[in-house]
């Protein structure tokens, strides 16, 4: 009987043992962590959500609402808006909140020198990461020893899992920055380095390591992040930055993913953890539309980022002029439109520097022996960072479409070194091997330019980087006049003829050709010289208009590419637009009427290689994008809204800029201020809280009957046209009544 009982009681203890087995294992296989990295890279300082942008406070949204998430950003945050220029603590506070666990400086963060990315991370609330970047002095890493990180590594431990992450920041640093931001420290080789950081990271037991790098895998990259996946094994995850893709790809067991720029997107890769090894990486980029139907921004984040841009609100937000339609740069539909064509906005760049340039060499002494010399610019594109869209254009606008805050550079040069800046501008440019006809090898040096012309044949011998010498891309390069007509050509091997090369003070040291040519003078920044050349135009004008030109740097390309199609998708606030009639102008031709089909698209053939504007109209509702072969951006979208001019805030803000004691300046800018009242809805006239300080004004310098004229200009304009039909009438009758009396005589 005691045999049976112990049986029963062995076999139920045997049983619960196998049960709590059973759930233990079951709980293990049920409670699988799945971590969420969310990254950002290349903000540049786009920090306000739009219809387009994933702001900061959408940002801490998705952290906050997205479970097991932590939130990187791999560079170039802090550069690129009038929010960064003017306040560097406010926008790092704006981080903190937020809530990033992890950064890394970029190349352009440096563009405030790299005391002040040191002093970026002593006020970041989270570890700041560069292991390449080293103090020469002390030959540690710059951002050792703040708030307790190391400025290497930085091992997370999250619910149980160690993650080893390290930073790394491109070698092309130096060649992109003034020498004078990276004075006293070195950028480390990043394979070297990249080894280094996975072995001690290893060392303390990680179960995982990532890489977050601003080294990008774009041409003018020397060792990209596909080269460090290849190169350097142990690394699980490259979250990357600087070369503005959008890109997931897997390399050697590495995932590596990028964003683009901006904020259009922003990353996310879901770690899946088992019991103790990886069991899967999913990697996906999410728009601006999806993160809007997925996640509600953070309403402390955007009150912050309001009261922070208060602080600079008197500044970015005066009016500077008026756009009738986009000037197209920076990052347009994911493409780095000025690294791969001449695009309107660097046109008129280079026309106002050079603008700026005949005033100074003609009014300045020092400058006047100079005056008669030829004049040429060159800016490179990929310093143009935004688009300016139509409509009121205000400081802060301006600041955010040039990337440096650098000055303006005169330098007396030769044709050489003039082919030399050319030719390394031109030399990472490729056709690819499929029939896209779509440039590869997209460059930040690509020249916008004013004062010169050229032809350039894609398939002859490119610019050797290594050497810094060769290239025989530029076929023939002429100086042109003030309406761009083609003069004298120029020599490529002369090295005798005399040239004003004015440009951005960057080439100074990133371009050879020029490096070792001292300025003759370092003129205003950049952004002040286009902001007064916008006024310029403006109030004689009363708008700026620039149309593309793609015969400015022309392609030789043998016919290979010559025309193209490209497929436009119509849209408005509701979503596609099928079967409605649109008038359709392309360029500076005439509208012609296309008409969508069921899924809203018009298809537009035979395009000539290069880039366009195409402009489109339906009723009260105008839209325009640009298209280019060069730079694939063929089949696209255009939204279509009311662009009546309704802005009354603009105007009451030109009015205010008229001071009290009326100078010449001021007499132009009460004209434009009053082009652009009356450009002005009926209703949104009302509503100008201001203008009678603009009909004050007017008095002042037009005298009393000013107003009475501009209220009653109508009525006065019937009246003369009236009274001279009338005078005309009875000059007739008088002229036939002499005619019947010399018939009777």
């Amino acid at each position: 009987m005691l045999l049976r009982q112990n049986r029963v009681n062995f076999l139920l203890n045997f049983i619960s043992c196998l049960m709590l087995f059973s759930l233990s294992s079951f709980y293990n296989l049920a409670y699988c962590l799945v971590i969420n990295m969310v990254h950002t890279n290349d903000i540049h300082g786009n920090f306000e959500s739009t219809s387009e942008i994933i702001g900061l406070d959408m940002i801490k949204g998705i952290k906050d609402q997205m479970e097991n998430s932590i939130l990187i950003d791999a560079g170039d945050a802090v550069q690129g808006s009038a929010f960064c220029s003017l306040d560097q603590k406010s926008v790092t506070s704006l981080f903190n909140a937020a809530g990033y666990n992890l950064k890394v400086p970029g190349n352009h963060d440096f563009d405030f020198s790299w005391k002040q990315v040191v002093e970026n991370a002593k006020n970041s609330e989270c570890p700041v990461l560069a292991a390449n970047v080293i103090d020469k002095s002390s030959g540690k890493p710059i951002l050792s020893e703040i708030n307790g990180n190391n400025g290497e590594n930085y091992v997370m431990n999250y619910k149980g899992k160690k993650i080893g992450f390290f930073g790394l920041v491109t070698t092309e640093t130096p060649s992109i920055t003034p020498p004078k931001n990276v004075e006293g420290i070195e950028f480390l080789d990043e394979i070297t380095v990249a080894r280094e950081q996975v072995k001690k990271l290893k060392s303390a037991g990680v179960d995982f390591i990532v890489a977050i790098t601003h080294m990008g895998v774009g041409a003018s990259t020397r060792y990209t992040t596909e080269k460090l996946a290849q190169e350097v094994s142990g690394i699980d995850i490259i979250i990357d930055g600087h070369s503005h893709t959008k890109m997931t790809k897997k390399v050697n067991n590495t995932v590596i993913q990028q964003t683009g720029a901006k904020s259009y997107n922003v990353g996310v890769i879901q770690v899946d953890f088992g019991d103790s090894n990886v069991r899967k990486i999913n990697a996906y980029v999410m728009s601006a539309d999806e993160a809007k139907k997925k996640f509600k921004p953070d309403s402390e984040v955007s009150l912050k980022y309001d009261e922070c841009l208060n602080t600079i609100k008197s500044t970015v937000d005066k009016v500077i002029g008026y756009l009738d339609s986009s000037l197209f740069g920076g990052a347009y539909r994911d493409n780095n439109v000025a690294r791969g064509a001449v695009m309107n906005l660097g046109v008129a760049i280079c026309d106002s520097i050079m603008d700026y340039a005949i005033t100074c060499l003609s009014e300045s002494d020092d400058l006047k022996k100079y005056e008669n010399l030829p004049k040429v610019v060159y800016f490179h594109g990929g310093a143009l960072r935004d688009t300016l869209k139509p409509g009121f254009v205000r400081y802060g606008d301006i600041m955010r479409a040039f990337m440096y805050e650098h000055n303006v550079s005169f330098q007396v040069i030769t044709p050489r070194a003039l082919f030399g800046v050319l030719e390394r501008g031109l030399g990472k440019i490729k056709y690819p091997d499929d029939k896209s006809g779509c440039f590869k090898g997209l460059f930040g040096g690509f020249p916008q330019i004013s004062g010169m012309s050229l032809d350039f044949d894609i398939y002859n011998e490119p610019y050797n980087y290594e050497t810094n010498a060769g290239g025989e891309r530029v076929v023939s390069l002429y100086l042109t006049d003030s309406n761009g007509k083609r003069q004298k050509k120029l020599s490529r091997n002369d090295d005798e003829t005399k040239l004003m090369f004015i440009s951005n003070e960057s080439m100074l040291h990133e371009f050879p050709a020029v490096a070792n040519i001292v300025p003759i003078k370092i003129g205003k920044k950049m952004v002040d010289v286009f902001a007064d050349y916008l006024r310029k135009v403006c109030f004689k004008d009363g708008k700026m208009h620039y149309p593309i030109d793609n015969d400015r740097v022309k392609l030789v390309n043998n016919n290979k590419f010559s025309h193209f199609d490209s497929t436009i998708t119509v849209k408005n606030s509701d979503g596609i637009m099928p079967y409605i009639e649109l008038d359709v102008q392309i360029d500076e031709n005439r509208p012609s009427k296309f008409k969508t089909d069921g899924n809203g698209q018009i298809f537009i053939k035979n395009l000539e290689t290069g880039s366009h504007i195409i402009k489109f109209e339906c009723d009260s509702l105008k839209g325009e994008v640009l298209v280019s072969n060069f730079c694939n951006i063929k089949d696209t979208y255009v939204i279509l809204s009311d662009k009546s001019i309704s802005d009354f805030r603009s105007v009451e803000n030109l009015i205010g800029q008229i001071s009290h004691d009326l100078s010449d300046y001021d007499k132009s800018l009460i004209k434009f201020a009053r082009q652009c009242y009356d450009m002005l809805s009926e209703s949104a006239k009302k509503k100008v809280i201001n203008y009678c300080k603009l009909e004050r004004a007017e008095e002042e310098i037009y005298g009393k009957g000013t107003e009475f004229i501009k209220r009653n200009k109508e009525i006065i304009i019937y009246s003369v046209v009236f009274v001279s039909s009338l005078a005309v009438f009875c000059f007739m009758i008088i002229i036939k009544n002499r005619n019947k009396k010399n018939e009777v005589v």
